[in-house]
């Protein structure tokens, strides 16, 4: 009885070791793109399309802060007759294709309005016809006095070298100080 005892402890300490030792060999999720627009300006990431982003603390609009605590927001402010989009444009390495992406930011909607999406593709710089990979696209809802946050895993089609993501703001409203909001932007490759 008294040599089983510690036989088990020792595969008990065998067996922690080995878990130990895998999850530090794991790879690490690699940051591709990260803007929480704290710089009080655009990366060059980003492309206006349309409307009238900008750059705003969350203490002028009355709001508060997203869950990481970050103070400054990209801001659509909605008006009559002006739709908004803005695209954020992420190089992707060769080494990238076939691999999960992980597409995380948070939105605050303060709004009635509807037709809040974002969109996006895969595509080949210097191809004209650039597609490389099933376009998708989501709806945002907007949740009462809070900020919403959103998960997506991506899969990096073949022969793709450049994720195009479109934020779009909502279609006109005839009402005054609504917006949208977004924070926290990130895309990070997956083990």
């Amino acid at each position: 009885m008294n040599c089983e005892k510690p036989v088990l402890i020792r595969k008990q300490r065998l067996l922690i070791g080995a878990c130990v030792a895998f999850i530090l060999h794991l790879p690490p999720e690699r940051l591709l793109f990260a803007d929480n627009f704290e710089e009080q300006r655009l990366s060059s990431s980003w492309q206006m399309i349309s409307g009238g982003w900008q750059i705003r603390d969350v203490s002028e609009l009355r709001i508060a802060p997203a869950e990481d605590g970050y103070r400054s927001v990209l801001m659509a402010q909605i008006e009559p007759k002006e739709q908004h989009q803005i695209r954020l444009t992420i190089p992707l390495h060769d080494t990238l294709q076939g691999r999960k992406l992980q597409f995380t930011f948070a939105y605050y909607i303060k709004s009635s309005a509807s037709e809040i999406r974002i969109s996006g593709e895969y595509n080949r710089t210097g191809i004209k016809d650039g597609l490389r990979g099933k376009p998708w696209s989501l709806r945002l809802r907007r949740l009462a006095g809070r900020w919403g946050y959103h998960k997506q895993l991506l899969t990096v089609p073949p022969g793709a070298n450049v994720l195009q993501i479109v934020f779009s703001g909502p279609t006109p409203s005839l009402r005054k100080n609504e917006f949208v909001c977004f924070d926290n932007v990130m895309l990070v490759q997956r083990s």
